[in-house]
């Protein structure tokens, strides 16, 4: 997958669509309900939490209510952030 968006974007060259999208995607915010959380304060998010945390850099939890049931580990160099006066 191509590291810079010079690579893609090539002046009178086609763009290449699936790269542009791949690296598109790598640069999106990811949240819990990428990986199946409802942030319902009911069904238990705790596996999709740990689950983005463990593939990702950052995850941000959007307002919600998020049932967890076991620790949630931040492992070396991992962030989780929210919105709001209380995350």
């Amino acid at each position: 997958m191509p590291k810079k968006i010079d690579d893609i974007l090539i002046p009178g060259q086609n763009v290449n669509k699936l790269n542009l999208r791949k690296y598109l995607g790598s640069r999106e915010i990811v949240t819990p309900q990428d990986y199946g959380a409802y942030g319902d304060g009911i069904v238990d998010d705790t596996e999709a939490i740990n689950t983005a945390l463990t593939e990702n850099g950052a995850v941000f939890l959007p307002p919600g209510a998020y049932r967890t049931t076991a620790p949630i580990v931040l492992g070396y160099g991992r962030m989780l952030f929210g919105a709001g006066d209380v995350s």
